[in-house]
């Protein structure tokens, strides 16, 4: 059962498809297949057999969209989510449209800044999760971390869970408790430079995030920070070598 709030769908916006299929190919044994013109070349990428992700070629002229890898939320009625996210402040980017034979979807900026997708269908998600060169954990990174909070219970009619004592300069939120965990929310004001707007991140598991880091720079990607130990798993902060920012991380971080 698909939930609303839940992330089901990661895309990697690159700006060199081949490039991409290189870099996570031997960082992860990760599979890209061209979906062909009917659907603009988009591929769709494995783990083995089963979906981790999409992968998008960022237009030349799309100057402004560095590559990232975009965050995808279930919604049971897409242009009823939109319009309530719209309501609630949000900027919907692209309005919602039906794909055949997979989604329908939307994408919108949150209040606080961070572009979020929605997706509705389940046809088509991630299948590849909690193993190594799965995703394991989303997060939202904002500066607003109380308007976050707001925005994502109202809109998806989420039950948002304090995580510990919530006291700056650190709070953190997440969307379910339990063996209902989901995502999570993190107030970012005094982690992150003022000059990094609010953004979701994604982790992927590693059996060794120290040899994983080394992989990822032999492969021409950046060490960003870390890694370091948390309670959740050690963890690294890394990027391709064309700048899409992913985490790694040992274990299931909650």
């Amino acid at each position: 059962m698909i939930i609303p709030g839940e992330p089901v769908w990661v895309e990697l916006n690159t700006p060199d498809m081949e490039k991409a299929e290189a870099f996570y190919g031997a960082l992860f044994g990760w599979l890209f297949e061209d979906e062909g013109l009917d659907y603009g070349h988009y591929n769709t990428v494995r783990l083995g057999d089963e979906l981790v992700a999409g992968a998008m070629e960022l237009h030349p002229d799309l100057t402004n969209s560095p590559p990232s890898f975009a965050v995808y939320l279930a919604a049971s009625d897409v242009p009823a989510t939109s319009a309530r996210a719209e309501a609630a402040g949000a900027r919907v980017t692209v309005a919602p449209m039906e794909i055949p034979g997979r989604c329908t979807m939307a994408y919108l900026q949150d209040p606080t800044g961070a572009h979020v997708g929605l997706w509705e269908g389940d046809q088509v998600r991630v299948e590849a999760r909690d193993k190594p060169g799965g995703f394991t954990w989303w997060e939202l990174m904002t500066g607003d971390y109380g308007a976050a909070v707001a925005f994502y219970g109202d809109v998806f009619g989420m039950d948002i869970h304090p995580l510990g004592a919530q006291s700056e300069p650190f709070q953190y939120s997440t969307f379910g408790q339990g063996d209902g965990l989901l995502a999570g929310i993190c107030d970012a004001a005094t982690i992150v430079s003022d000059e990094v707007p609010s953004h979701w991140r994604v982790y992927v598991q590693v059996v060794d995030v120290d040899s994983s880091v080394e992989k990822v720079r032999s492969l021409g990607g950046t060490l960003l920070d870390g890694p370091v130990d948390s309670p959740f798993g050690r963890v690294a902060t890394v990027a391709d070598d064309q700048g899409a920012q992913f985490q790694l991380i040992d274990a299931n971080p909650l």
